[in-house]
Formats: C-alpha cells, structure tokens, sequence
C-alpha cells in the first residue's frame, strides 16, 4: 500500500483506513478491560450480533487481504466454517 499525500488520498486507502478503524473501535468496546464502564447486556448483544460480527471479520479480511472480493469469500467462509466446527464439536 502506497500512502502518500500528494496524490490524495485513493479508494482502497480510505476503506482500508475505515477497515482498521471499525476493528479497534469493536475491539475497545467489547473487551472487558477497555470497556469497564459498558453493561454486560450490551457487550452481549454485540458479542451475539451477526451484522457485527460479519463487519468484524470483513474488516480483518480486508485489512489483510487489501483485496474486497477476496474479504467477502473470507466472511462467507467463516460462517460456513463456524457452523460445521459447532456441528462437529457440540
């Protein structure tokens, strides 16, 4: 990733930018030493939110893969994933 000011700022830099951003902001909210001042019962609802949690690993996704189409498979594939190792292990 190329980051320069000269040029501006481009697409994939910003949604990169915003991708990393979302994940601390998650990150601080739900950990329970960052947070100490949030209710259980919110930490939960987001903890067992699927919107978030699809965003959390989409944006993981992409801040590594820099890559949208690759970050989109990674989510779908997590899902799939999560279901058959609770399939397997419950």
């Amino acid at each position: 990733m190329i980051f320069s000011l000269e040029d501006g700022l481009k697409v994939r830099e910003m949604f990169y930018i915003l991708c990393q951003t979302f994940v601390i902001v998650i990150i601080s909210f739900i950990h329970p030493w960052l947070a100490p001042r949030i209710k259980h019962k919110t930490k939960s609802k987001m903890r067992n939110s699927i919107p978030i949690t699809m965003l959390f690993v989409f944006c993981i996704a992409f801040s590594y893969t820099m890559n949208l189409i690759h970050s989109i498979m990674i989510t779908i594939l997590f899902f799939y994933v999560k279901a058959l190792l609770i399939k397997a292990y419950s």
